[in-house]
């Protein structure tokens, strides 16, 4: 097993992190709105909280849940199962961004 400071190593790149262009206007919309506002992540907490100390985006969260919390990743369905119990999901009424095909399709 590789004992790595994932931590430390996110620590020393923080510097990389930063808001895209126009998420913080989508973000302040959509709660003017009083919109639900999630951020599923795949990140570890540790990441998480490096990421929204450094971008104060965390207020205009909802919640902010990890695939960490249920064990499995954004990628298998059993997540979004799990995800719409706590939640509550309306998916006729939701939209939903991610960067990668594969979680997108673990949606469906």
């Amino acid at each position: 097993m590789f004992k790595l400071g994932i931590a430390k190593l996110k620590e020393d790149a923080a510097h990389l992190i930063q808001i895209h262009p126009f998420v913080l206007d989508f973000l302040v919309q959509a709660k003017q709105h009083k919109k639900r506002i999630y951020l599923v992540t795949n990140a570890h907490r540790k990441t998480i909280q490096l990421k929204m100390r450094i971008t104060n985006l965390a207020q205009y969260f909802d919640a902010i849940i990890s695939s960490h919390d249920y064990n499995m990743a954004k990628e298998e369905q059993d997540f979004w199962h799990q995800l719409n119990k706590a939640i509550h999901l309306n998916k006729q009424k939701s939209i939903f961004f991610d960067d990668s095909l594969s979680v997108l399709n673990a949606t469906k």
